[in-house]
């Protein structure tokens, strides 16, 4: 969907900095899903030592694992993966020489 703007800017801007926008994006969207599920996922034990007690609570309360849902967001901002991989085809090419390919 959104191939054709990217293709685009990498004629007029230059590839490396779309294939550099992408890679910012997949690398934004995998943190999110790492960072949305480890503090989904893991107990949190605060102690107080004045008092001796320990008290438990879920970060799920915090951010619930629904929010995983927005990543592809994430993605979209680089063009997703088919820009990427044409993006990656498209400097390949470029580096080849046609007796090569």
């Amino acid at each position: 969907m959104t191939a054709l703007l990217w293709g685009y800017i990498a004629d007029q801007v230059g590839r490396r900095l779309v294939l550099c926008i992408g890679t910012c994006g997949r690398l934004l969207a995998m943190l999110w899903i790492m960072t949305v599920g480890w503090l989904s996922l893991f107990l949190i034990r605060i102690i107080d030592h004045s008092r001796l007690t320990i008290f438990k609570g879920f970060w799920n309360d915090v951010l619930p694992i629904e929010l995983v849902l927005l990543a592809p967001l994430l993605k979209l901002a680089g063009g997703g993966s088919r820009v990427f991989s044409s993006i990656i085809f498209a400097i390949v090419s470029d580096i080849t020489s046609v007796s090569q390919r």
